[in-house]
């Protein structure tokens, strides 16, 4: 990976000039580069970054330009296909597939969720994440006073989230109908996880419905695998979990009071690894 930061030399310089001039890299590269969301402006040195795709922009000298090379995530086919589930003037709420980036990075965003709502013609601003690696449900704003009080929502915890997971090792002591609670803090915080078990599934393993009534980062893994019953195929955490098919959550409703209609909503997902009836 390469970093570079860039600085307009001559009045007018265009974004592609600047870019050739400092990376001294070929065009191709460069437009994809572009394409791919891997260039950053702050216009005027203030306010937050944004990402450029247009080579003929005209520079002013006090812009600020980042670049970022990878050519492995250059690589990475761009994401378009999303599942709508709904929308409405304020957001939309889409279906993330496993192994789809909810948002950029500096390496570029082609291959995100909110490239993907981009492509639909609507402005994305994320209010929540879902790691790559979990599939399901997430909720995009459409504009910037949609994501303030859709943030709000999840900082007081008003947004009601269940997740589905296949997990695995030490289960012998959870029964179908097992119900119970994960109260163990992570990161100094307090973190609480309610669990369902809803089936048995060869191998040991088991369904089981989660909702997570704090968001610290990676919960619900972290949770389970403080109880030896890591979710099946997670790369990072729990033991005897591992496997080749990818991991099994999903992130299979959203429940929560519209901010503008005041109605109770709730969005449903079937998880893509749900036991057929």
């Amino acid at each position: 990976m390469r970093n570079y930061t860039i600085k307009a030399t001559t009045p007018d310089e265009r974004l592609g000039e600047a870019l050739t001039r400092v990376t001294k890299l070929k065009g191709d590269l460069i437009a994809r580069m572009l394409e791919c969301g891997a260039v950053q402006i702050r216009f005027r040195a203030k306010g937050p970054w944004e990402r450029v795709r247009d080579p003929r922009i005209k520079l002013d000298k006090t812009d600020v330009i980042k670049a970022c090379l990878d050519e492995r995530v250059l690589s990475i086919p761009a994401f378009t296909d999303v599942q709508v589930i709904a929308e409405n003037k304020n957001y939309g709420v889409y279906v993330k597939p496993a192994g789809v980036m909810a948002q950029g990075t500096d390496a570029g965003d082609h291959c995100t969720l909110l490239y993907a709502v981009n492509k639909l013609g609507k402005q994305s601003f994320p209010v929540h994440r879902l790691d790559r690696e979990t599939e399901g449900l997430m909720l995009v704003a459409f504009n910037s006073q949609a994501a303030a009080k859709l943030s709000q929502l999840f900082q007081l915890q008003k947004v009601h989230k269940t997740y589905l997971a296949i997990v695995a090792g030490e289960t012998s002591y959870l029964g179908v109908g097992t119900q119970g609670s994960i109260n163990e803090p992570l990161d100094r915080k307090s973190a609480e996880t309610q669990y369902n078990v809803l089936q048995e599934l060869e191998d040991s393993r088991l369904l089981v419905e989660l909702k997570p009534l704090t968001g610290r980062l990676h919960q619900i893994r972290r949770h389970l695998e403080l109880i030896d019953c890591g979710v099946w195929g997670d790369p990072k955490y729990g033991k005897r979990n591992k496997n080749r098919e990818g991991m099994k959550l999903a992130a299979t409703e959203l429940r929560f009071v519209d901010p503008w209609s005041l109605d109770e909503i709730v969005y449903r997902y079937k998880a893509s690894f749900s036991p057929k009836a």
